[in-house]
């Protein structure tokens, strides 16, 4: 069985409701990069960016620059990555001890070199649900992949126009 999932599911899985022990996670549970799309082509993985912002008219901006450093510290991050089964967001975490002798993060990590971003953009929630119904018709076998496909172009172009780009 294969699931699409995020790394955060393996912390997920080990709370409520399922408890499930990290041993049977070693045991039953393997992550990958989403294949290619065409024969030959790189895997890919997908990440969710971190932005702070502090528009120029805040009236505290060294506060909100201290807020900003301690948010996006190794050590904090590292504590939230490990708790919670998320991923490092800086380079500097992967070497951070906690982190390096973390066995699911050190193995996780190894997906990061396929990662891509995902699009910064108002209508991204559009792109995700019309993207997650479309495979679910090809996982469920009520579509096939081009049927999913042509469904997918026609939802994004009728919400975009001509944001849409298709290479």
């Amino acid at each position: 069985i294969f699931l699409t999932g995020g790394s955060w599911n393996w912390a997920e899985w080990q709370r409520d409701p399922y408890k499930v022990s990290e041993e049977d996670e070693w045991k039953n549970i393997g992550w990958f990069p989403i294949p290619a799309a065409v024969k030959g082509g790189t895997p890919v993985s997908v990440s969710h960016p971190i932005v702070h912002l502090i528009t120029k008219i805040s009236p505290h901006k060294d506060l909100a620059f201290l807020i900003v450093t301690l948010a996006s510290s190794i050590d904090l991050n590292t504590k939230h990555a490990l708790g919670s089964g998320h991923l490092a967001i800086r380079e500097s975490q992967l070497a951070f001890r906690p982190y390096a002798e973390a066995k699911y993060a050190k193995e996780v990590t190894k997906v990061l070199k396929y990662t891509n971003f995902a699009p910064n953009h108002a209508k991204a929630p559009f792109y995700w649900e019309t993207l997650f119904e479309a495979i679910a018709g090809v996982e469920t076998g009520e579509v096939g992949p081009e049927e999913a496909l042509d469904f997918w172009v026609n939802r994004m172009k009728s919400e975009l126009g001509d944001e849409v780009i298709i290479r």
